[in-house]
């Protein structure tokens, strides 16, 4: 009877512990918010196959972030890319955001298999590309590729 009292006070733990990160994550506002800025207003548009596509003929500098509002490292990457995204050295960058549950032929397109992954691209050509990295400087590392056409170090 001993070990029955432990392994069910672990049972009722976890399942409080998952409950409770169920009520948080359905209590944040915005939760269902489909606008171009996530919870932490970082300033990327809503990808389109088509906006993409342009930049590509375009030779433009741009940033992806594949982005999922329950990935916890989509979330900590949002301060820095908020940060980001406002400084002046990048105002010249477009930044797209591509919806991770919703937007699968944008993952197909870039060749992504998983959320929180970021990608630089320049003159038209990815330069860097960032999976679940939540380092700041190496994600300003990865918008400075965009610009200046130099790979950061992963």
């Amino acid at each position: 009877m001993r070990l029955a009292t432990p392994l069910a006070f672990m049972i009722v733990l976890c399942f409080g512990m998952a409950l409770g990160a169920v009520i948080t994550l359905s209590a944040q506002p915005g939760s269902g918010d489909t606008s171009s800025t996530d919870k932490n207003n970082t300033p990327f548009e809503t990808f389109e196959l088509s906006t993409f596509e342009a930049l590509l003929s375009a030779d433009s500098s741009f940033v992806v972030h594949v982005h999922a509002d329950w990935c916890a490292f989509c979330r900590a990457q949002s301060p820095t890319l908020a940060a980001l995204g406002s400084d002046t050295r990048f105002e010249e960058l477009q930044l797209l955001r591509v919806e991770f549950d919703q937007q699968r032929d944008a993952l197909a397109r870039l060749g992504v298999n998983h959320q929180s992954t970021l990608i630089a691209f320049h003159q038209g050509h990815e330069v860097d590309r960032l999976i679940g990295d939540t380092d700041p400087e190496r994600i300003e590392a990865l918008f400075l590729a965009a610009l200046e056409d130099t790979e950061s170090t992963p």
